[in-house]
């Protein structure tokens, strides 16, 4: 499978990436496309996974892992773990230093975000579900720590309660 970086502002990839967010993750709102930046994952022409970068809102330097899903066909090859990888890179290019996020009853993406390396947190302003665990990674250090207090108070862009 190959992932490319797409331009979520261009209405095909749009389009592709709306698609894919009503059928694996239905019943949600999907994320605006042209916010932030977007991966697919392709078998052959079909996109089958995507995921989204986007910044925060409050605290500068910190980056928010906002969507991502993969068809059912597609599971348990990984996929999860290349689309972090890839935006980890693309944050990294863009000067982020920190990227954090949230998962709700999904131990897959758990599963993924720790195999990246990233540790629970508990930020100042909760922005997504009750229940929800929250992430986070600094992407200048091999080890993450909690004792960077500014990520505590990051606020992603799009990603307000509920919106995730």
């Amino acid at each position: 499978m190959v992932i490319s970086e797409v331009n979520g502002k261009d209405p095909a990839w749009a389009a592709s990436i709306e698609s894919l967010q009503l059928r694996i993750l239905p019943g949600d709102v999907p994320l605006p496309a042209g916010h932030g930046w977007w991966w697919l994952a392709f078998t052959g022409d079909a996109p089958v996974a995507f995921a989204a970068l986007v910044p925060t809102k409050s605290t500068p330097g910190t980056a928010y892992l906002a969507r991502a899903g993969v068809l059912p066909s597609a599971r348990g090859q990984g996929l999860q773990l290349r689309l972090i990888r890839a935006r980890e890179r693309k944050a990294k290019i863009l000067g982020f230093t920190r990227i954090v996020t949230d998962t709700y009853n999904n131990p897959s993406s758990a599963n993924s975000l720790i195999k990246a390396g990233y540790r629970m947190f508990m930020p100042e302003y909760r922005w997504s579900f009750d229940g929800a665990c929250y992430w986070q990674r600094n992407l200048n250090k091999k080890e993450n720590d909690d004792t960077a207090g500014h990520a505590e108070r990051a606020r992603p862009t799009g990603a307000e309660p509920g919106e995730n």
